[in-house]
């Protein structure tokens, strides 16, 4: 095994090198545009990662073989401290970061000053990725009984249940919510390895949510027993490896999301991806942008809250996050009967069984393993979201099989007395009369009531038997033209009916149930009328489009709140106050221009309107689609 890895990691080092050289040389092109700067930069930080640790493989690598040769010299450790923390004090500066150094001019001991120089840069770089933005990182060394240095940040510090793994090998890898110390699992088990092989010690003082503070005691040698090195100066490659590996796990925080009243009005299905890497997260939201409306979640505990405000239609997210790993934020979802229809794909780098079943059991309904394709990423998105339309279809159509079966019995039952309730109070009022005003007032009172009850009944009927009469050309003018007059008694006193049949040199015609189509035009029209209001204005426009026939209907009322707006076409859902609406009208539209091969979407935002327009096949091009199956 261990000879494997100083194999891996030497083969690996140099395709890894002919993939950086050219990306620099690339990033100094001055043509370059400022996305493919920002991808090839990722990159290139991915890039320098990967190579600390292979770095950090074949150190270990060589250590576990005994094959790691010290080469011991008099060094100034004052001087080495001092060079170690210079790559970092700009940025540090930037950040506003006190840096403190306790250092004495001068304090020599015997050591390999390479290494003892990777000891620090690791210590540093951890120090200054988990300070925070003005905070305090201070570095110090002093002579006792032994030769002392320290790297101490302010900061959350250390979860106490993992103090006692921060020096194995891989062992944040197997926490999934402590991703804090340590990127890879390798950076601290080095820097022990090595101060071992110096006969020295390396301990942790954690106080969380105040400071954690890496101390190591060396051994005191005579100077004189070893000769004189000069203080080490880490290469350019080195470095940048040390200082991208010291940059935050989230450097850019995420996207603030769209407004929510964006987001309800654009046909995208909206993607909640949740990763803590900031690299990837941008990555795949620029990929993906075109097909979502993406918003951003840094861990598991902001994608929660974000899910619990927008009610994504779909998650992404990855496993080992910090504050709440994938699996809690996925278990935590799918308990929420707000949230639990939403596909949850969970991306991680652990692929075994293990975690997939772990995985399933929370309710994840797939898996992507690190590293992916991204046409994978897209089309296991899409396939999820064609499962959830597949799923909500068959609810609804069970829902309306229900709703059939009960209509069907209550409507009939109804009727039938309710018809001799009506056929009795109509003579009642001509008896009474001017005679008796008082009484004739009652009786249309209770009229008025009977035919409200009849008007429900037969909606409820039309919603079962919508779309099953007999099928024919329709004048789609004409048949609008029938639902304005029936409704024109509603707008003498207001509002503004206005009929936008103007440009159509032929009338546009489809095929199928002129009176189911009627309908339509009533029912949208009526609703309309409703919205404006005595003031406002409604307006109906017929016209012809290529192969389609377009109707809309648009009042210039209140608007639909956007929150709203996916619920408007479900059964018994409705606006209105009570006693005023029964939920079925858009229902009824929905269903029968469905049946028509067409489909029917609303534009609204709230104070301006609405406008439903129903788009319909013309009747050539339904019929040539008929011969053609034919």
């Amino acid at each position: 095994k261990t000879q494997f890895f100083a194999n891996a990691s030497h083969e690996l080092r140099t395709p890894l090198t002919l993939m950086l050289l050219p990306v620099e040389s690339l990033l100094s092109s001055p043509g370059l545009s400022p996305e493919g700067r920002e991808k090839l930069d990722g990159v290139l930080r991915g890039g320098y990662r990967l190579l600390k640790l292979i770095n950090d493989l074949l150190d270990l690598s060589k250590i576990e073989a005994g094959k790691m040769q010290l080469r011991m010299g008099t060094v100034d450790l004052a001087k080495l401290l001092d060079e170690v923390t210079r790559s970092w004090r700009p940025m540090l500066s930037r950040r506003e970061v006190a840096l403190e150094l306790q250092l004495p001019p001068s304090l020599l001991l015997v050591a390999d000053g390479e290494r003892l120089e990777q000891v620090a840069l690791n210590l540093v770089s951890n120090a200054v990725k988990h300070v925070p933005d003005g905070g305090r990182l201070s570095l110090g060394a002093r002579q006792d009984t032994w030769v002392r240095f320290w790297v101490e940040n302010s900061g959350e510090g250390i979860d106490p249940a993992e103090v006692g793994q921060v020096f194995e090998r891989f062992g944040q890898s197997s926490k999934a919510k402590g991703r804090r110390f340590g990127t890879t699992g390798l950076g601290l088990p080095v820097v022990k390895d090595l101060v071992e092989l110096h006969s020295g010690s390396i301990t942790v003082h954690n106080e969380p949510g105040k400071r954690v503070r890496f101390e190591v005691k060396l051994p005191i040698r005579q100077a004189n027993e070893a000769p004189q090195q000069s203080t080490p100066h880490p290469s350019r490659t080195e470095l940048r490896q040390y200082e991208i590996d010291s940059q935050s796990p989230t450097p850019r925080a995420p996207k603030p999301p769209a407004p929510a009243e964006v987001e309800s009005s654009s046909e995208r299905p909206v993607l909640l991806l949740v990763e803590d890497n900031a690299d990837l997260r941008t990555f795949l939201t620029q990929a993906l942008q075109d097909d979502y409306q993406v918003i951003e979640a840094g861990d598991g505990a902001a994608g929660l809250k974000l899910a619990r405000e927008r009610r994504p239609d779909i998650v992404l997210s990855d496993l080992m996050m910090p504050e709440m790993d994938g699996m809690d934020l996925c278990r935590a979802l799918k308990a929420d009967p707000q949230t639990s229809g939403a596909p949850f794909v969970l991306l991680t780098a652990r692929g075994d069984l293990t975690t997939k079943l772990e995985g399933l059991d929370t309710g994840a309904d797939d898996f992507l393993v690190k590293p992916f394709h991204l046409s994978e990423v897209q089309g296991r998105l899409r396939t999820q979201l064609r499962i959830r339309r597949m799923s909500e279809q068959l609810s609804h159509a069970e829902k309306l099989v229900a709703l059939g079966t009960v209509v069907a019995g209550v409507a009939h039952e109804v009727r039938n007395p309710l018809n001799g309730i009506i056929n009795a109070l109509i003579p009642v009022k001509e008896m009474v009369g001017g005679s008796a005003p008082e009484v004739a007032e009652l009786v249309e009172l209770a009229l008025g009531a009977a035919r409200r009850v009849e008007l429900l009944t037969l909606r409820l009927l039309q919603q079962v038997r919508a779309g099953e009469s007999t099928q024919s050309d329709v004048d789609v003018q004409e048949n609008v033209s029938l639902a304005i007059q029936l409704l024109q008694h509603k707008s003498q006193a207001g509002p503004r009916l206005v009929a936008d049949f103007k440009g159509n040199a032929v009338s546009p015609r489809v095929f199928g149930d002129s009176s189911s189509l009627n309908q339509v035009w009533v029912n949208l029209i009526d609703n309309a009328i409703h919205a404006a209001g005595k003031s406002g204005t409604v307006r109906v426009s017929v016209r012809g489009e290529g192969d389609q026939v377009l109707v809309e209907v648009s009042d210039d009322g209140p608007g639909i709140p956007t929150q709203l707006q996916k619920r408007i076409f479900d059964p018994f859902f409705t606006t209105k106050g009570v006693g005023e609406g029964t939920g079925l009208g858009l229902s009824v539209v929905r269903q029968v221009v469905g049946r028509h091969g067409g489909h029917v979407s609303v534009q609204s935002s709230p104070g301006a309107g609405a406008r439903f327009t129903v788009a319909l096949p013309s009747a050539g091009a339904r019929l040539g689609v008929a011969h053609a199956h034919g």
